[in-house]
C-alpha cells in the first residue's frame, strides 16, 4: 500500500471512529433521557399517592378500592424502578464504550499526526539533500 493510500485509510478509519463515538454519545443521552423520564414518572407516582392518602374515607368500600389503588401502585412504583435501573446499567455499558471510542478516536488522531510530522521531516531531508546536492554543484562547477 502506498504511503498516500494508507493515509486515505486512515483517515477514513479516524471518521469511522469519531461517527461511531458520535452514535455511542447520542445513544448515552437518550438512554438518561429515558432514565430522567422513569425517575420524574416515579416522583409523580409518589406524589398521587400521597394525595390519594389524604382524601381517603373511612368508608369500607373505599378503604378496599384505596388498597387496589395502593397495590396498582407499588406494581407500578417497582415496574418503573425496574427499567431505571436497567437504564442506569445500559448507560454506564455505553459510558464504557464511549470511553473506549474516544480512546480510539485519539489513537488514529495521534497516528496520523506521527505520519504527518514523519512526513514533514522527510521532505525536509529531502530539501536539504537536494539544497547540500545544488551546493556542490556550484563549487564543483559544470
Amino acid at each position: 500500500m502506498t504511503v498516500a493510500r494508507e493515509d486515505r485509510a486512515l483517515a477514513q478509519l479516524l471518521r469511522v471512529a469519531k461517527l461511531r463515538a458520535e452514535e455511542f454519545g447520542a445513544r448515552r443521552a437518550h438512554l438518561e433521557e429515558a432514565r430522567r423520564a422513569a425517575e420524574n414518572s416515579i416522583e409523580w407516582l409518589n406524589r398521587a399517592v400521597a394525595a390519594e392518602e389524604q382524601g381517603g374515607g373511612a368508608d369500607p368500600e373505599a378503604l378496599r378500592q384505596f388498597q387496589r389503588y395502593l397495590a396498582g401502585a407499588e406494581l407500578k412504583r417497582r415496574t418503573l424502578a425496574e427499567t431505571r435501573d436497567r437504564l442506569s446499567a445500559e448507560i454506564a455499558a455505553i459510558s464504557d464504550a464511549l470511553a473506549e471510542a474516544a480512546l480510539e478516536v485519539k489513537k488514529f488522531e495521534h497516528l496520523i499526526g506521527m505520519r504527518a510530522d514523519a512526513a514533514a521531516r522527510a521532505a525536509r531531508k529531502q530539501a536539504d539533500a537536494a539544497a547540500d546536492e545544488r551546493a556542490v554543484q556550484r563549487k564543483c562547477g559544470p
